[in-house]
């Protein structure tokens, strides 16, 4: 099932002249993560030159599709509030007293009990 996901994934990160992805992507910025939405914009001299540049690095980033990795992190790819939004939201824990220690080693790379983990509560960071 998750092979399933990750190749659908991939295919949808593909470069395509109808619904392209860096047009897709600009536009959910542009809602939800202005301050993002901004530095690309600024970046480049018109809106179709900002999605068909973001269209183009996507595509080379999924071009040679997916390699799953079991020894990553999730603090490799993302930051603590949103690490602990996941156990919160979807997995359904509500402190770190519940995450057994194996699961706390799959959020944080090199976690022990001594280096201690982010407040629970930890706030969003701003991106702007």
């Amino acid at each position: 099932m998750v092979k399933d996901a990750l190749e659908f994934l991939a295919f949808t990160m593909k470069k395509r002249e109808k619904g392209p992805v860096g047009g897709l992507l600009l536009d959910h910025l542009k809602y939800h993560a202005v301050g993002l939405y901004d530095f690309i914009i600024k970046r480049h001299p018109s809106l179709p030159s900002a999605e068909d540049s973001l269209t183009n690095d996507i595509d080379a980033q999924f071009q040679g599709g997916f390699t799953i990795k079991t020894n990553a992190r999730l603090n490799r790819f993302m930051v603590n509030y949103d690490i602990i939004r996941v156990l919160k939201n979807h997995v359904g824990y509500k402190s770190w007293d519940e995450v057994s220690i194996t699961e706390r080693e799959y959020c944080f790379k090199n976690y022990s009990p001594k280096s201690g983990l982010p407040m629970w509560n930890t706030v969003q960071e701003n991106y702007a």
